[in-house]
């Protein structure tokens, strides 16, 4: 699951954004997805700290034990994306890896 934040949010947006991402990681079909949060424009000006975004949207609390990620980016830098994704799909291979474990281990 990717879920993508403006870094140059206000208050309100971010209030916004945290319900939207405390119902899509308590919904039961994405409920063990591991999860990528892209904290875009951080090229703005006005852009926030990656760290008080995340204190803001309690992403710790939230993710629990779920394998999770967020990268502070632009979505102009092409090169950068990509290399996210990448990442983020080593992410969902470790997370599969362990799910097929747990599942032999049964």
């Amino acid at each position: 699951m990717m879920f993508v934040v403006d870094s140059s949010s206000d208050g309100d947006q971010l209030l916004l954004a945290q319900s939207e991402l405390v119902a899509a990681l308590k919904n039961p079909h994405l409920q063990d997805l591991p999860f990528l949060l892209i904290l875009n424009k951080a090229d703005l000006a006005d852009a926030q700290p990656a760290d008080e975004i995340l204190n803001s949207l309690a992403v710790e609390d939230l993710c629990g034990d779920r394998h999770w990620m967020s990268v502070y980016c632009s979505a102009t830098e092409q090169d950068k994306l990509r290399e996210i994704f990448e990442e983020f799909a080593a992410v969902i291979a470790l997370d599969k890896q362990e799910a097929d474990n747990d599942t032999q281990s049964l």
